[in-house]
């Protein structure tokens, strides 16, 4: 593919254990962060992929490593880049990958100190499962690939891991204004009720006297953030010591996660804002 292998290849070397442990953490987050995007653009088909992709653990063999990102490029996958220096995310697409080297055309603004020979994150989806891998950036420049977009110019990683294998991450509550919440038990309002975390299929409450809500109690949520509103039956799945653990059964359908539009916007923006505490 024309273009996919040129650009600043003889860039300074970055040293890769430098901050080799919050980097660690930040991808872990990162593949989590994109299963919960839950977005609507075109995934490679299964049966292109390495047989053990969806069978977790990492990709270290050179040439699955290729086919990963052949197939990405060939599908014009999505991707969320996250740049380590300044904890900026950006949605990009895979476009070319040349022999060393690959391609992304940048769908948002370039994060202001993702520049070679900086090291990034790059999250990818694939069915139920994320995959995550740190990259070194070469080049950045607007693209002939992408219409003029900006594109990256990326080294091929040594390998793809594994992202956090739940379906969906639980995402801790910082602060009691960044969720509104609603607790109803058959009908009837519950008051002091505070959200511990949060995801696509269920969340975690504190409220004084659980013990008194019986385990087959009608539950109803209603979570606000700003002007979204999330209204979800519910079901306890755990009472114990003034903690309800509630399951979303309308989050599943035929066994395939389709939370409701408003939980997955939800979800999305606070994990957003607690991927950026934990960066600080």
């Amino acid at each position: 593919m024309r273009g996919a292998d040129e650009g600043a290849i003889g860039a300074a070397p970055h040293d890769p254990a430098r901050g080799a442990p919050q980097r660690q953490a930040l991808g872990d987050a990162m593949a989590s962060l994109f299963r919960n995007l839950v977005s609507r653009g075109t995934d490679a088909a299964q049966d292109e992929w390495p047989d053990d992709l969806e069978a977790g653990g990492r990709v270290a063999d050179h040439d699955d490593i290729r086919h990963v990102l052949q197939t990405c490029c060939d599908a014009n996958a999505e991707a969320l880049v996250l740049s380590f220096e300044d904890k900026s995310v950006c949605p990009a697409r895979f476009i070319a990958l040349g022999d060393d080297v690959f391609r992304l055309s940048l769908d948002g603004d370039l994060p202001p100190r993702l520049l070679p020979p900086t090291q990034c994150s790059v999250s990818l989806r694939f069915g139920q499962r994320n995959r995550v891998f740190i990259a070194t950036v070469l080049s950045v420049r607007p693209g002939e690939l992408s219409g003029g977009a900006l594109e990256l110019l990326l080294k091929i990683p040594g390998e793809i891991a594994a992202g956090e294998a739940r379906m969906a991450f639980r995402v801790p509550i910082l602060k009691p204004d960044d969720l509104a919440l609603e607790l109803r038990v058959n009908g009837a309002v519950v008051s002091g009720a505070r959200p511990v975390n949060v995801s696509l299929i269920g969340m975690l409450i504190e409220v004084a006297g659980s013990a008194a809500i019986a385990p087959d109690a009608e539950v109803e949520v209603s979570l606000r953030r700003g002007e979204v509103v999330a209204r979800l039956r519910a079901e306890i799945r755990r009472n114990d010591q003034g903690r309800l653990a509630l399951f979303f059964p309308e989050a599943l359908e035929d066994g395939s996660l389709e939370p409701p539009e408003e939980l997955r916007t939800i979800a999305r923006e606070l994990e957003l804002l607690w991927l950026r505490q934990r960066a600080r």
